[in-house]
């Protein structure tokens, strides 16, 4: 792969993933984050944030201790995009 397309799209991944985090954080600073809306305590605390593979076992794992009926990434993908020829490390 061409080493400048290749940083690009490292670079699409980082800003999407550093807005998504953003967006996330200024829910939760925001009033709408309340348990109640007279009280200052908020619903939800700092969220842990991270991304994995599509091929991460973690996603198997996930079917066990959750249970069967709980999609992995590509299960989700087909079912959104039935036409797509995808592997789960794509």
């Amino acid at each position: 792969m061409n080493e400048s397309i290749s940083k690009r799209g490292n670079s699409i991944k980082e800003d999407w993933s550093q807005r998504i985090i953003l967006y996330v954080n200024t829910f939760l600073s925001s009033p709408e984050n309340r348990l109640w809306r007279e009280k200052d305590e908020p619903a939800w605390g700092e969220p842990l944030v991270g991304f994995a593979r599509g091929d991460d076992q973690i996603f198997e794992e996930f079917k066990e201790y959750v249970g069967p009926f709980h999609w992995t990434p590509l299960e989700i993908f087909n079912l959104s995009f039935p036409r797509q020829d995808v592997q789960a490390d794509e």
